[in-house]
């Protein structure tokens, strides 16, 4: 059976006091609400990393909506942060058949199939922050996978590295509608009729300012 001691489960607590030398109040509640949807996330990949059942159904799922290759769920943990990052990725890879899992789960059937398993619900406005969060987020990714090389000097690139991440937050521009940016232009294709949409964007502009 897979451990899963070590996975990343900060709760409200620990990240208040984390918080605690930050002043902008709405940043805080940026990162709070992060916190609970990625939690949401973690519980989700929690239940189908040990759920052999629940492993199968999502993986019929995935070829059912053309995807031949099946992908598996990631669990971050405590030790490797960037994990949390590409267990993200792979959610939103997964969107659609998860979220297909997640109804079956919830029917009848489902509930006898799983025992009456409960788990979190994600709404549209959740996928479409944690879309635009890996967006601002996906820097230090790449960053680390420099400063993690082994086969030659990291220390040359830490200059470099950190003015360019001074300028991925420092732009006012990277969430926006005219953005150039392709990843943010998909974000604005899934979510721009929605009416939540200028929410998430203000939203993450706080959290991206920090």
């Amino acid at each position: 059976m897979e451990v899963l001691d070590d996975v990343v489960d900060y709760d409200s607590d620990e990240v208040i006091e984390l918080l605690d030398i930050f002043t902008n109040e709405n940043y805080k509640n940026n990162v709070m609400n992060l916190n609970k949807i990625v939690s949401n996330f973690r519980q989700i990949a929690k239940f189908i990393r040990k759920s052999t059942i629940a492993k199968e159904k999502l993986e019929k799922l995935q070829k059912a909506n053309g995807i031949n290759q099946s992908l598996t769920i990631d669990l971050d943990v405590r030790t490797r942060w960037n994990l949390t990052f590409f267990m993200l990725q792979k959610f939103l890879k997964l969107k659609t058949s998860l979220r297909i899992f997640l109804e079956v789960l919830m029917s009848s059937d489902g509930q006898r199939e799983f025992r009456n398993k409960s788990l979190p619900t994600i709404q549209e406005e959740d996928w479409a922050l944690i879309e635009g969060t890996c967006i601002i987020i996906r820097i230090f990714a790449k960053a680390t996978e420099v400063f993690s090389g082994e086969r030659f000097p990291t220390f040359v690139y830490a200059m470099p590295i950190l003015r360019k991440i001074k300028s991925h937050l420092s732009n006012e521009e990277m969430c926006s509608r005219d953005s150039e940016d392709g990843d943010v232009k998909q974000v604005h294709q899934k979510y721009g009729r929605t009416t939540f949409i200028s929410s998430v964007v203000g939203k993450l502009n706080v959290t991206r300012a920090g």
